[in-house]
């Protein structure tokens, strides 16, 4: 059976070519071309995998200490793209340390399910969050703090999360584009304007992470 939306289709038909769906119909009423390999999925249900950016935990395994295990966990729920998340509250020697054990992981037939990182922190706003006590980012924003963690992530980072009203962001945000073009920025544990948020859109911010729940501003969201 597939399952379309809310409803199903019994007896059904799914073309896939190369990983990807082309076509589906009831099999009482399609021709099935020759030289097809048939899977018989024996009454499950088929359907699109789902896409997770932003996961701490797989089970009860933290996804920066053992990102195939997370990744395994999910893909056991129907996740077939996973983005491990780390914490604020992670030092600059444990988010290279968690770089280099998803790109290791990513490398790995059990960890192909892992799309990269989405790192939430360092630079989200220290005074949101769990465990606010003991986030170690309530600092300026240095290059020689996150130069490390760019290079470091160069190739798998997806996401960065930050906090748009942070002083000195822009010049990191401008040297995380510059390393990986393709990166995209969520607006995370922030109390940012929708001015400041603005200006950083044309860098790649277009994803919004706990900016209702965690922002304490919620007035600058009409």
């Amino acid at each position: 059976e597939l399952v379309m939306r809310d409803h199903f289709i019994p007896d059904a038909v799914l073309f896939i070519d190369n990983g990807k769906i082309f076509g589906y119909g009831e099999m009482r009423n399609t021709e099935i071309p020759k030289g097809c390999e048939i899977i018989d999925a024996e009454g499950e249900y088929i359907g699109p995998g789902l896409i997770d950016i932003h996961s701490h935990t797989g089970d009860d395994v933290n996804a920066w200490e053992d990102p195939v295990a997370a990744a395994q966990f999910h893909l056991s729920h129907g996740v077939t793209t996973y983005l491990p998340t780390s914490y604020g509250r992670m030092t600059k020697e444990q988010y290279i340390a968690m770089s280099h054990r998803v790109r290791e992981a990513m490398n790995t037939p059990e960890g192909k399910s892992i799309g990269g990182i989405y790192f939430e922190g360092p630079y989200s706003n220290p005074k949101y969050g769990s465990n606010r006590n003991l986030n170690p980012w309530n600092k300026p924003v240095l290059a020689e703090d996150y130069e490390p963690m760019i290079e470091a992530s160069r190739g798998i980072v997806k996401v960065w999360g930050v906090a748009p009203e942070r002083e000195d962001i822009l010049p990191f945000v401008i040297a995380a584009k510059n390393a990986e073009p393709n990166v995209r920025f969520a607006v995370t544990h922030s109390e940012a304007t929708p001015q400041q948020i603005e200006r950083l859109i044309p860098y790649g911010l277009c994803i919004g992470t706990h900016h209702t729940n965690a922002t304490g501003t919620i007035v600058n969201y009409p």
